[in-house]
Parts: C-alpha cells; structure tokens; sequence
C-alpha cells in the first residue's frame, strides 16, 4: 500500500519528538543517578526545556519515563521533583539486588562468558583506586566491574532487571563514597567475586555477590540512614 502524503509528513514530524525524548530522558537520567540533581531536588519543565533548547513537551515527556523508574515524582504545587532517597528504597534494591545479581551471575559463571583477562585488569585497577582513596576512579572501575559481569549474562530479562538495580543503587554509593576503614573490605568482597569467577566456581560466586550485598546494604544504611537503623545483625 502507498503511504499517503499527509501520512509521510506524520512520520517526519514524530520522529524527532519521540528521538529528543529519548535524549532528554538519557541526560536526565544520568544526571539524576550521578548525583548533579540531589534527591527532592526541583526539576522545573520550564527551565529544564530552557536549559536543553527544547520545548516543554518532550521534557514532560521524559519525566514522565523517569517517573516510571521511580528516579522522578510529581507532586501537586511542586511539579516534578527527584525522588528522594529512604532506608526501604535501599533495602528494597538491595534485597532485591542479593537474588538478582546472585542469579546473573551464576548464570554467567555456567556459561564461561566472562571476559576473565578484562575482569582481572578491572579488579586490579579498582583495588588500586580504592586503596588510593581515589573516589571518582574507585566509582567508575566499580560499575565496570559489575557491568562486566552482568553483561555475560545470556538471559536477556534477567540481564536487564540486573542493570536496572544496579543503576538505582548508583545514588546511594555516589552520595556515599567509601570511607578509608571500608576501602579493605570493599576490595576484599570484590576480590572474592572475581576470584569465584576467575575459578569458574558458580556457588562461589553466587555467594560472594550475596556477602558483598549485604555488606552493602549495611554499610550505606548507616551512611545516609543512621538514626533510622536497627542495629545492623537485624539487617
């Protein structure tokens, strides 16, 4: 069937809306979970199109998306603001995280999709960096570390539901980089995970990733959420 005039002309004017969309929400995103926009920050459509070059409506748009990622709220005589942060968000991604990303990862042993030579330079960089002190190299080589792994993963849902938990739990480490007394466990629970891998051990590495989740979840609890922890054996 011959497309129309009028319906040619449809198409060549949504496909730069729904494209500007999609770079609106990457940006947004990204500046959200690095940190540039702080939780229960405002996020005015207005001077966010203003600021982009754009106008309101793919903004809005993007919002909305982000909204659906829980990153992004909408409150009545706020507009649209970044999500805050709580102890049961934390807790929900990193409950979550131990079955998920335990699960990728075994997955990913099985199938000897690892990339071990990458994953044995990462460790040893990010091990260096944090040792170093060295915040902004220790946060890139750590989601390296664990994007490395999880994109070995041959399932393509559960990959996917990995890579979502892992950017939410983004936030919280960058608001709370690794203290020096937490830089030798941290590199030793990462150790453990490679380690696993390195030896094609599954169980191990299943393991591993549930220790280091944990640790996590404890560590960046008594972080941002001190007053509102029990005492971390009850986590």
């Amino acid at each position: 069937m011959v497309r129309s005039e009028d319906s040619r002309r449809r198409s060549t004017r949504e496909t730069p809306v729904l494209s500007t969309v999609d770079r609106i929400h990457a940006q947004l995103r990204r500046e959200i979970l690095e940190g540039f926009h702080r939780p229960g920050a405002s996020l005015p459509v207005a001077a966010t199109a203003t600021r982009m070059a754009v106008s309101a409506v793919p903004v809005r748009e993007a919002l909305r998306r982000l909204e659906g990622e829980r990153l992004v709220r909408f409150e009545a005589n706020l507009g649209a603001t970044v999500e805050p942060i709580s102890i049961e968000d934390l807790r929900d991604i990193y409950e979550t995280r131990k079955v998920v990303e335990a699960a990728a990862v075994r997955v990913a042993v099985e199938s000897d999709a690892v990339d071990k030579d990458h994953l044995a330079d990462v460790i040893a960089r990010m091990s260096e960096a944090y040792m170093a002190e060295d915040h902004g190299a220790s946060y890139t080589l750590h989601r390296e570390f664990h994007h490395l792994i999880v994109n070995a993963t041959v399932q393509p849902r559960l990959h996917a539901m990995t890579l979502s938990l892992l950017d939410a739990s983004d936030r919280y480490l960058r608001l709370a980089p690794g203290l020096p007394d937490e830089a030798t466990v941290l590199v030793e629970l990462h150790k453990d995970i490679a380690d696993a891998i390195l030896a094609s051990d599954p169980q191990g590495a299943h393991e591993a990733v549930i220790r280091h989740t944990d640790y996590s979840l404890g560590r960046l609890g008594t972080r941002h959420f001190a007053n509102e922890l029990p005492p971390l054996s009850d986590i």
